[in-house]
């Protein structure tokens, strides 16, 4: 939207990466203005866990405990950043590996992303991989992490 002004009711006013035609996406929540996104441990009983991005101002940052995980469901990740009504993760790569770079220009390293299956859940951890190699070879996997899944 060059040279556009964007409407007023863009969803979060307060927020400049959260407009309507938001094309990024990004891996960690937006948050109103004086909040910091908190990475935290939420335990969902009887026995599993995962970790929850939740907003929280400066005093408190990452410091409530467990028992004080309830009390944030309104303090939750923000990550409808392009406004439109539903969460949208970045689409997984291929699970068959690096691949090959064509011999286009295109490096291996466009190759890299995200590798999971089924709708992915915006924040969580997901296995996301680096690609490397040169142009017209076979491209190899340099580094694989988990990330907080990006979503827009």
């Amino acid at each position: 939207m060059t040279g556009a002004t964007l409407p007023a009711d863009d969803c979060r006013d307060d927020l400049a990466d959260v407009h309507p035609g938001q094309s990024m996406f990004f891996e960690l929540p937006a948050c109103a203005p004086g909040l910091t996104p908190c990475r935290m441990l939420h335990v969902i009983p009887p026995s599993s866990s995962e970790y929850v991005w939740y907003c929280l101002d400066a005093v408190t940052v990452c410091q409530w405990d467990q028992a004080h995980i309830s009390l944030l469901s309104h303090a939750r990740g923000y990550y409808d950043y392009d406004c439109s009504g539903t969460l949208e993760p970045i689409p997984p790569r291929p699970i068959d590996g690096c691949g090959v770079s064509p011999c286009d220009g295109a490096p291996c390293y466009a190759n890299s992303g995200y590798r999971y299956t089924g709708l992915g859940v915006c924040g969580l951890d997901e296995t996301f991989w680096v690609c490397g190699g040169g142009f017209c070879t076979t491209c190899s996997i340099e580094s694989v992490s988990d990330r907080p899944l990006a979503c827009r």
